[in-house]
């Protein structure tokens, strides 16, 4: 709170980067009643995720709607910044009919050329010592580093390491809403560490979120652009 909180003339940041530096395009401005409702809002939401999944142990349901596209469409889904391990997707439903054409444990949707709708999507903590011991690659060789800059405009670079010889590997950059934003990785990499940059000079500010696959590994992490 050191860092949100104006010690000097009172009230309260309505927006702080994590080490109290103020967030450009957003500047001082404090608190009002449209932040409030956001945040109100935001807190219900990350309260009903949290409490189900780790203290009830219980599955969640989110809703998400997709327009029919001329094009068949593969969306990933990240409701929560944990590891990508420890949650998988339970069952979906389009427009209240059971909906089957989904990968559980990389949360990926597939979405057929002409479907769309509202889809009910159900998530369900994964067993991560099972998933860990049907991995044949040691996690310590499969790492996806914090790209750097961050936040950054408009290029950033990404750091990576596959365990395996022979992997085919791919690192795809996600939107918000799940659709694929760019492609930076997809072909056959030996083992080792490589490094590949993103130019977003192309896409609007905000959230985005990148995914590294090999084999059944996957792992995710979220990055900022400011312009």
């Amino acid at each position: 709170m050191k860092y949100f909180v104006d010690h000097e003339n009172g009230e309260v940041y309505s927006d702080r980067t994590r080490d109290g530096r103020k967030v450009p395009q957003w500047g001082e401005e404090k608190g009002n009643s449209g932040k409030a409702a956001y945040h109100s809002t935001e807190l219900g939401y990350y309260t009903y995720l949290y409490g189900n999944l780790f203290y009830k142990k219980a599955p969640v349901s989110l809703y998400y709607y997709f327009k029919a596209d001329s094009a068949d469409r593969s969306v990933f889904l990240y409701p929560l910044a944990i590891k990508d391990n420890r949650l998988k997707i339970k069952d979906v439903t389009l427009n209240g009919e059971a909906f089957n054409s989904f990968n559980s444990s990389t949360r990926t949707i597939r979405i057929p050329a002409g479907k769309g709708g509202k889809f009910r999507v159900t998530f369900e903590l994964n067993d991560v010592t099972s998933a860990a011991s049907n991995n044949g690659q040691k996690p310590e060789n499969f790492s996806l580093g914090q790209n750097y800059p961050n936040p950054f405009n408009p290029i950033t670079r990404i750091r990576y390491s596959v365990g395996e010889a022979g992997s085919h590997v791919l690192l795809k950059v996600y939107d918000v809403l799940g659709s694929v934003a760019a492609t930076l990785v997809d072909e056959v990499k030996d083992k080792g560490s490589y490094e590949v940059a993103f130019d977003a000079s192309r896409l609007s500010s905000g959230i985005y979120f990148y995914r590294l696959q090999s084999g059944k590994n996957v792992i995710s992490r979220k990055m900022t652009l400011l312009k």
